[in-house]
């Protein structure tokens, strides 16, 4: 479901300013993760670059055969990596950010999966499907054990036809969420690409809420 809230400050992502959607996840704190390689006994780094392009860098340390990744100062995450260069960072915020290598070592690599961390403790909780966009998207949200999905659409992308009196969905808003069994529900929007209002929703079965907007809303 939808929400609008006439007093949220936020500034607008998948949806119009002021605009939520229940069930959505909370963005995630980290777009891209970098395995910058070294030698076998020193060197080496992860880097971890924010939505916003600023980075983190966590310095790897070697002793006695095993390593580490050392927490830069002012920051409260860890950061782990597999044999194959898969980097898995746990976030003070309770969010677990999994990263796979698809781009290799020496590359900014997109985020693969977000969850929480007391999720991991719980393996029939719902996966979470991000896109390579920055900042990554959420596109669908799979059950592990009918292995059922619900996904996300977004403007740019496929989409529903756009009725008379509409614009086209803007790149990067939701357009359309489709249910496991199919269902879809249909976001249209009036205003401009750069200034879009959510103006109506047409729910499985044809059902359509419109809505309309007062002055400075």
């Amino acid at each position: 479901s939808f929400t609008y809230n006439s007093l949220d400050p936020k500034p607008k992502g998948a949806l119009p300013q002021r605009w939520t959607m229940s069930g959505a996840q909370a963005a995630a704190e980290y777009s891209t993760a970098r395995v910058n390689t070294g030698s076998s006994t020193q060197g080496g780094s992860v880097t971890l670059t924010r939505p916003d392009g600023s980075k983190v860098e966590f310095l790897r340390k070697v002793s006695g055969g095993s390593q580490w990744f050392q927490t830069p100062a002012d920051v409260y995450d860890s950061v782990t990596v597999d044999s194959t260069n898969n980097v898995r960072v746990s976030s003070s915020s309770g969010m677990e950010y999994l990263f796979a290598p698809s781009n290799g070592t020496d590359a900014d690599n997109p985020l693969t999966q977000m969850r929480q961390l007391s999720d991991v403790m719980s393996p029939a909780s719902p996966t979470s499907t991000w896109d390579t966009s920055t900042p990554p998207r959420l596109t669908a949200v799979t059950d592990p054990v009918s292995s059922q999905s619900m996904t996300i659409a977004y403007g740019g992308g496929s989409c529903p036809s756009v009725p008379s009196g509409f614009i086209a969905v803007p790149a990067g808003m939701i357009c359309s969420v489709t249910t496991p069994g199919g269902e879809l529900t249909a976001l249209y929007y009036t205003g401009t690409a750069t200034d879009p209002r959510l103006s109506r929703v047409e729910n499985p079965g044809g059902v359509v809420t419109d809505f309309a907007y007062g002055t400075g809303d």
